[in-house]
């Protein structure tokens, strides 16, 4: 097993981006990293939580790899881009 992810720079097509261009979440991580740590941890239909949501990738990740999802996120802003983003995955 090794310890390393090699994976692109969250720069392109897969950042999220607002009306004004800027980043829509100053942390979102790169799908490519979350699907592999989700796959070699979980197995389909386990529940993956996320404590700390953001915009969602972890769920979404989770439902592209058919593993069932629960998240908490403080940011009303946040829940709604990443409810709209579950819906358009």
């Amino acid at each position: 097993m090794q310890n390393i992810f090699i994976t692109s720079a969250l720069q392109g097509k897969e950042r999220l981006k607002g009306k004004d261009n800027k980043a829509m979440h100053p942390t979102q991580k790169p799908l490519s990293i979350l699907k592999r740590l989700i796959e070699i941890s979980s197995n389909k239909g386990d529940i993956i939580l996320d404590c700390f949501m953001g915009v969602g990738s972890t769920a979404v990740a989770s439902k592209e790899l058919g593993r069932n999802f629960l998240g908490c996120e403080l940011s009303k802003e946040y829940v709604i881009k990443s409810n709209f983003r579950l819906q358009n995955t």
